[in-house]
C-alpha cells in the first residue's frame, strides 16, 4: 500500500526510500507509521483489502490490528475488507464495521460472466460448432456449482 500511495509523487517516493532504508526491514510499526504519514498527506484515500481468508490466521489478525490503528489515525481513509467468512474476522471487525454479505444470489451474474468468457474464448480460438457445444457443456455448470 505504501508504494502505491507514493507512486504518483516524487517527494513521497523519496520519503519512502529514506524511511525504508532506516526501519522497514524489521518493523511492522515503522511500516504502519509510514503508511499513516502518507495517507495523511494524500487526503481522502480508499484502501481495499481482499482475500484475508487466504492468509494465515495469526498474520491476518496482525494485519487487521495494524489497519485498525491506521483507520483510527487517518479519518480521511476509507477501508473496504473483502473476504470469505472466517471465524476470527467477525469478532475483530464487528465493533468498527458494517458487514455486507455478497456471496448469496449471485448465480445469474456468475452465469453471465461464464457465458461471456466462453463465447470470447471460442471466438479467439476459432472453435467449431461441435467444440463450442462441448465447451458450453463443460463450463456452464460452473455458476450452479459456485454456491452463489
Amino acid at each position: 500500500m505504501v508504494f502505491q500511495l507514493a507512486s504518483h509523487s516524487a517527494v513521497l517516493q523519496e520519503f519512502v526510500c529514506q524511511e525504508s532504508k532506516i526501519a522497514f526491514q524489521s518493523s511492522l510499526r515503522a511500516a504502519t507509521d509510514l503508511l499513516v504519514s502518507l495517507i495523511k498527506s494524500m487526503g481522502l484515500v480508499h484502501v481495499v483489502i481482499d482475500g484475508l481468508d487466504e492468509m494465515d490466521e495469526a498474520e491476518r489478525r496482525r494485519l487487521l490490528l495494524e489497519l485498525m490503528t491506521v483507520t483510527e489515525s487517518c479519518v480521511e481513509m476509507r477501508l473496504l475488507v473483502a473476504s470469505r467468512s472466517a471465524h476470527d474476522l467477525e469478532p475483530c471487525l464487528k465493533p468498527v464495521s458494517t458487514a455486507i454479505q455478497v456471496d448469496l444470489c449471485n448465480t445469474s451474474g456468475i452465469q453471465t460472466y461464464v457465458r461471456s468468457r466462453r463465447a470470447e474464448w471460442a471466438q479467439i480460438r476459432g472453435f467449431s460448432q461441435p467444440e463450442k457445444t462441448e465447451l458450453a457443456r463443460l463450463v456452464d455448470p460452473i455458476a450452479e456449482k459456485s454456491k452463489g
